[in-house]
């Protein structure tokens, strides 16, 4: 087991920062896909690529993607649907993850999270229902562990708590998936939940368990990321729980007959990722420790003692490393170049996966924390590179240098159909 203080112990279970997924692609709005295939077999390109592609300067990769827009759209093997496709549908519902499938994906993301009764559900916090669903519409919001309160001026922001340990599988089966958007300022539960992205396919979906979730990926011929969430301290659950969780999702996909090189097994708990490269058999090697180190006050990914842990890692059987896309990259003179972080990962034999494309704005305003080495946001900048992101067409030269530079397994993405192309485009044939 790696010890969690060489990990930034409880640092690694924070959450991910949640950006506001409606907000993204300013210059090229991607439309809506069909959904009357219900296999989401049938693939779908919108013109947002080619007008990415256009936004190059003239040169090998602008012609190398111009070569692969005439081909028919394709799934991306190395595509990874970031919750499904939230940046037009409610995240981690059937319509999500269709849409996804639609647009490329040829990798979909549950992340599981524990109900009152021990079953999983595909939610991507424990206690965000009252965001991410319309419970505190339903008879059901007079259980939450924190009802609703309303904006006071001045002092403080409407908020609820509503988590999935409160609450049996069946009952939150009957809850439609919504935009994780909401007004903090509101007075009321109507005005709460009344914002929808301008951007919004769709305004309400289908919540899946588990298990729901493995039978549509494989309707959809696509393979599998579930991560493992954390538990709600305030449930009362016992922390050894967790591991129990974890056997009984590695459970489910063995009942499916889910075969191992379709599976990644995700997590940010140290202590989850070591227990399934001992327990998790077959599914062993595709085991993935989401980096989440960033959090720790004083965790600097340049520094040489912050890839010490790589070594530990690879010693344990770990393959496969996915830390945040800033991390994997720096500034240059004329574009993105890989970081030291990337190159002491690769050195010690980890495969990478990052997260998350097309979940920034606008990126002619810089893109935001995932671009944080790119736009000078850092307060420690990388490299004294003169480089910086300025358009939505600067993730193609990013997604370049991911795939081909880093040789990337896997790019999460909030909308599949870019990564998708690039990632079919420059997929090294064996």
């Amino acid at each position: 087991m790696i010890p969690r203080d060489r990990l930034g112990g409880k640092g690694v279970l924070l959450a991910l920062l949640i950006l506001l997924p409606t907000a993204a692609v300013a210059d090229a709005l991607p439309v809506c896909p069909s959904l009357v295939d219900p296999t989401g077999a049938g693939q779908q390109r919108t013109d947002r690529p080619a007008l990415l592609v256009s936004a190059l300067s003239a040169g090998a990769l602008r012609k190398r993607l111009e070569h692969c827009l005439d081909r028919s759209p394709e799934r991306g093997t190395r595509t990874i649907g970031h919750r499904g496709a939230p940046l037009r549908y409610p995240e981690h519902t059937r319509e999500s993850y269709q849409a996804a499938a639609r647009l490329g994906a040829g990798v979909l993301e549950c992340d599981v999270t524990a109900t009152r009764d021990g079953e999983l559900l595909c939610r991507h916090d424990a206690c965000d229902l009252h965001r991410t669903t319309n419970l505190l519409e339903t008879p059901l919001a007079a259980r939450c562990r924190v009802p609703f309160q309303p904006a006071r001026e001045g002092d403080t922001l409407a908020t609820a708590r509503c988590c999935t340990t409160d609450f049996d599988l069946a009952e939150l089966k009957t809850l439609t998936g919504r935009h994780d958007v909401v007004d903090p300022l509101a007075q009321t539960v109507a005005d709460y939940l009344s914002p929808e992205p301008p951007l919004s396919c769709l305004d309400a979906g289908t919540l899946l368990s588990h298990r729901e979730s493995i039978a549509l990926f494989q309707a959809l011929g696509t393979g599998m990321a579930p991560e493992l969430k954390s538990l709600p301290a305030e449930s009362g659950v016992p922390e050894a729980r967790l591991l129990t969780l974890a056997d009984q999702l590695v459970d489910d996909y063995r009942n499916a007959g889910v075969p191992p090189d379709t599976l990644w097994l995700q997590t940010f708990d140290p202590d989850v990722a070591s227990h399934w490269l001992a327990n998790a058999g077959e599914y062993a090697g595709r085991v993935v420790w989401l980096d989440g180190r960033y959090a720790l006050d004083d965790f600097d990914h340049r520094a040489p003692g912050a890839h010490a842990v790589f070594g530990l890692w690879r010693e344990a059987g770990l393959q496969f490393l996915a830390p945040p896309v800033w991390m994997l990259v720096e500034a240059g003179e004329t574009g993105p170049v890989p970081s030291a972080y990337a190159r002491a990962a690769r050195r010690e034999g980890l495969r990478l996966l990052t997260w998350t494309l097309e979940r920034s704005g606008p990126l002619a305003r810089g893109g935001g924390w995932y671009y944080q080495t790119l736009n000078g946001l850092n307060p420690r900048p990388q490299s004294p590179g003169a480089y910086r992101v300025s358009r939505d067409a600067d993730q193609l030269a990013l997604l370049a240098l991911l795939f081909d530079d880093l040789e990337v397994a896997g790019v999460f993405t909030d909308w599949a159909e870019t990564t998708a192309l690039v990632d079919r485009c420059l997929l090294r044939e064996p």
